[in-house]
């Protein structure tokens, strides 16, 4: 009978999770963590900035931003005209904008492409005789990097463009804060400004540092899983097929736990930009307390997960070789139960731990499996920490074991079983917080190289256990999906939130009185400004992810698509009506500039309108986007449910140990990005227009 339940459970698994629904379930969870919806909805504010900017401009004297010769000007081409310096902006701005719309036409068209590449590419592999691969093989390969090339250069494009306008931001910032500042304040806006690009390099410089070792591996992973592979059909005791099979599925899932691991890296990115916003909101020019005498990067929120992993992208993590190492370490955990219960009738498998005849010994290969994990590991890296503590704990076990084992009279394991069962759960509990930070559900896909069951040689008690391994998987599924689709629920939230803030911005913003206007008046726009423009160059980071190309370009197209759909509608036409709002009057009369000041007033009030509308048009969008996920996972949830509600073995709730740990990820999830919004000055409600 559990031999039977083991076969129905691997046929309802394997229903839903072929290759293309584990995409599928990954891009799902991936358009979850990229926050989209968060990174569209500065745009039009970012426009309205420049054009309430434009405005005030309009109404004063020009005037020049170079106060002394301790400034560097790397961004602004003619400092000496504030106006001009503006008109630069609004030029910068367009050409931003637009370069963005081209380029996200190439890059939807190149997305689009490359399913059917990839398609192409692996239909060779698997059906072609080894002349018909090495002929077309290379050029497919070529193609599919080709595509990637293609949407990473104009993810570059678009990047490099918002740099240069958020840069000039932030330089006017400064300007104007000497501007209007004592001798002291300039000294310490000076000061601080150094600190802030130091950070804001830093970050730079970790993210391209991280995305190397990411690579290096990445590279390791894969070469390494061919070595464990050969090692494994060498050394896995004869006759022990289930656990055969189990470590040729994990090393299977390692191979796709490095490439996720190179996308979770690249939308890390993304935050790292937002650290070094974060470092100019909190210093004296951002907006932050003046005289603290220091600019810092706030802390990532603490994970509430019970076994401490934080599930969030950060950089010590997606660089932790224990990353790639939990599922297998899970795997002999898994082995050790089979040791422990899974000999006739339930008890120990005492002929496997030690070894018989011409069989080598269960036990010692799990053990040396366990020292050769332990081994990988980097101690300064914190899945490695808790991977660690659970590897020792499983040596001192199994040694245990074969020592017992190999005794005269060998007793029960009957201590050994509830160390064992905590060793699987704590293993199960790490495996799912690195499925979350990987962005995967955590299902093997099934394929061509998916090993069959094991035919004989089982008993009844290992086929259970097995069969519980099975629901794991099933559980991992189910739970990480709903994750996901909560998260994303938390996100319908925060965009709310972001949009009150935005919304008090926009009317602040364009009731400032165009009567004797300022700078003290303008200071605050431009803060708002660098907050917005940084906000989006940090979407574009998105698409230089595009090296790990299936899933991705999924998302890419997805995203792409949504994108182009709110330029057309609601960013390029404004930024060509916002290149009109630098007006001067037709006389210096006074009735003159009583004329302008009223054509400069109704040019407010369309602002503030055509803003408002545009951004409650993109949050409804993204709105109906996120109704549209939550109907996809649940569709998704009620297939996998309908494909296990005949198996009782499979078919109950995922047990505590794991839901624990998604319910602190959605936790985890949005407490990080409110951080972000809180660290962004293009919300700071706060900052008084």
């Amino acid at each position: 009978m559990a031999s039977r339940d083991l076969v129905s459970a691997k046929k309802a698994v394997a229903t839903f999770s072929t290759g293309k629904q584990v995409n599928e379930d990954a891009w799902m969870t991936m358009w979850c963590n990229t926050n989209w919806g968060d990174l569209l909805q500065p745009a039009p504010l970012s426009i309205a900035l420049l054009g309430s900017m434009l405005l005030i401009a309009s109404s004063t004297d020009d005037f020049s931003l170079v106060t002394d010769s301790s400034m560097t000007w790397e961004f602004a081409k003619y400092p000496d005209s504030f106006k001009t310096c503006l008109q630069q902006m609004v030029g910068e701005g367009y050409t931003a904008f637009e370069g963005a719309h081209r380029n996200m036409e190439r890059i939807q068209n190149a997305s689009s492409e490359m399913p059917d590449a990839i398609r192409a590419a692996v239909t060779t592999i698997l059906k072609a005789n080894p002349e018909e691969v090495q002929a077309y093989l290379p050029d497919q390969i070529n193609g599919v990097l080709q595509l990637a090339g293609i949407c990473q250069d104009a993810a570059r494009d678009c990047e490099t463009a918002f740099v240069r306008i958020s840069g000039l931001a932030q330089e006017m910032v400064l300007a104007c804060t000497h501007k209007v500042g004592t001798d002291q304040e300039k000294i310490e806006a000076n000061k601080i400004h150094l600190e802030v690009l130091q950070i804001q390099q830093k970050q730079e410089d970790l993210a391209a540092q991280m995305t190397k070792e990411n690579y290096e591996m990445a590279k390791k992973s894969f070469q390494q899983a061919e070595t464990d592979f050969h090692n494994a059909v060498r050394d896995v005791p004869k006759g022990w097929d289930l656990v055969g099979m189990q470590t040729v599925e994990s090393l299977t899932s390692l191979l796709v736990t490095a490439g996720n691991a190179a996308i979770s890296a690249g939308t890390l990115r993304t935050q790292m930009v937002g650290a070094g916003l974060a470092a100019f909101k909190n210093s004296a020019i951002g907006g932050g307390r003046s005289g603290s005498g220091q600019v810092t990067v706030p802390a990532d929120p603490v994970s509430v997960a019970p076994n401490g992993v934080a599930t969030q992208n950060n950089p010590a993590a997606l660089t932790d070789p224990g990353l790639q190492q939990a599922r297998m370490a899970l795997t002999m955990a898994n082995a050790i139960n089979q040791l422990v219960n899974g000999g006739p009738d339930g008890h120990p498998d005492w002929e496997r731990i030690r070894g018989h005849d011409d069989v080598s010994s269960g036990g010692e290969y799990v053990k040396a499996s366990l020292e050769s994990i332990k081994s990988r590991l980097d101690p300064e890296k914190p899945i490695s920490v808790n991977l660690d503590v659970y590897l020792s704990n499983a040596i001192e076990i199994i040694t245990s074991m074969i020592k017992i084992a190999r005794s005269a009279c060998p007793d029960t394991l009957d201590t050994h079983k509830p160390k064992v069962e905590k060793l699987v759960s704590d293993l199960q509990q790490l495996v799912t917080s690195t499925n979350l930070l990987l962005q995967q559900t955590g299902t093997p896909p099934v394929g061509p190289a998916t090993p069959a069951l094991p035919r004989e040689g089982m008993t009844a008690s290992a086929a259970k256990i097995a069969v519980e391994e099975a629901k794991f998987v099933v559980d991992q599924t189910r739970e990480n999906l709903k994750a996901s689709r909560d998260a994303f629920d938390k996100a319908s939230e925060r965009l709310a939130q972001g949009q009150k803030a935005i919304t008090q911005t926009i009317s602040e913003m364009t009731a400032i009185s165009l009567i004797n206007a300022s700078l003290e008046k303008a200071l605050p726009v431009l803060k708002k400004a660098v907050g917005a423009f940084t906000t989006l160059r940090a979407q574009y980071m998105l698409y230089t992810q595009m090296m790990v190309p299936l899933k991705v370009s999924m998302l890419s197209e997805k995203i792409s698509t949504t994108y182009l759909t709110v330029s057309s509608k609601h960013i390029l036409p404004a930024q060509r009506n916002v290149g009109q709002m630098l007006q001067f009057p037709d006389e210096s009369t006074p009735e003159g500039k009583a004329k302008l000041l009223d054509m400069l007033r109704k040019a407010q009030g369309e602002l503030q309108a055509s803003t408002m509308t545009a951004s409650q048009q993109i949050v409804a969008l993204v709105n109906a986007e996120q109704k549209k996920f939550s109907t996809i996972i649940n569709q998704r949830l009620s297939v996998i449910e309908e494909n296990v509600k005949a198996i009782p073995a499979i078919a109950s709730g995922a047990p505590e140990n794991i839901k624990q740990i998604t319910a602190a990820y959605v936790e985890d999830f949005g407490a990080a990005q409110t951080a972000l919004l809180d660290n962004n000055t293009m919300f700071d409600i706060n900052d008084a227009v």
